[in-house]
Parts: structure tokens; sequence; C-alpha cells
């Protein structure tokens, strides 16, 4: 009986020891599953930023050289297709949407004059950039 007192230090020592690392491994694998999923979060609105800001810029590109009378190649709108291309590929249907009517405004600018009760490039630029800010302000929520 004396022999069995001599352990149980030893016993709750190796048992505290064993809890002890046992709940460190499971919060250890919860933080580094949080980081993994926030730096995913990160990365996915930095390179939708990126495919939303290019296009942006390309569809207003191809707004600024209708405006010049001299000859236009078309293949120069090439670029703004492929933008819209990468976009619809991570866009959400309401960015999509928004971008589908800058990018038929600009291409419109080369083809004819645009009637007064159509919508004008600036308004349909600001519509998708609050459409751009709320998608990244979900993805931001989300993670």
């Amino acid at each position: 009986m004396n022999d069995f007192k001599d352990f149980v230090p030893v016993i709750t020592t190796l048992a505290s020891v064993a809890v002890g690392a046992f709940l460190n491994f499971f919060v250890t694998r919860h933080n580094k599953s949080q980081d993994w999923k926030y730096a995913l979060a990160k990365e996915k609105s930095a390179v939708r930023l990126q495919v939303y800001s290019e296009f942006l810029v390309e569809s207003q590109t191809v707004v600024f050289r209708a405006v010049v009378p001299k000859p236009y190649d078309l293949t120069e709108l090439n670029s703004m297709n492929n933008k819209f291309a990468e976009l619809q590929m991570l866009a959400t249907e309401n960015v999509i949407s928004c971008a589908s009517k800058m990018a038929d405004c600009a291409l419109k600018h080369h083809a004819a004059k645009l009637s007064l009760d159509a919508p004008q490039f600036p308004t349909l630029r600001e519509q998708f950039i609050v459409a751009v800010r709320a998608e990244l302000k979900s993805i931001e929520v989300i993670s």
C-alpha cells in the first residue's frame, strides 16, 4: 500500500502532461487552420482586386480611345475582353452584371453614338465599384 502512495504523484504528473500535450495539439491545430483561412481569404481578395482594377482600367481606356477620332484597331479591344473573361471566372453575379454593362457601354462608344437615355459610362463605373466593394467586404466578413 505504501508503494502505491509513492506512484500517485508520478501518475498525476504524467496524466497532467498528457492532457496538456493533447490540449496544446488541438489548440495549435485550430490556430494554424485559422491562419490558413485568413491567408487564403487575403490572397483571394488581393487576386480579385487586381483583376477588377485591371478590367476597370482597360474599359476606361477603351472609352477614352473612342473619343479620339482616328482609325482604331479592334484587336486593341482584346485586352478588355481578356480581363472581362478573368473577371467572370472570379466574380459574383452582381459584379459580373455591372462589368458586362460597363463593357457593353465601352464597346458602344466605338460602334455608334450613344442615345441620351442610355446609361453613361461614369454611372456604370460607379455601380461596378460599389458592387466590387460589397463583394470584397463580404469576403472579409466570411474570413
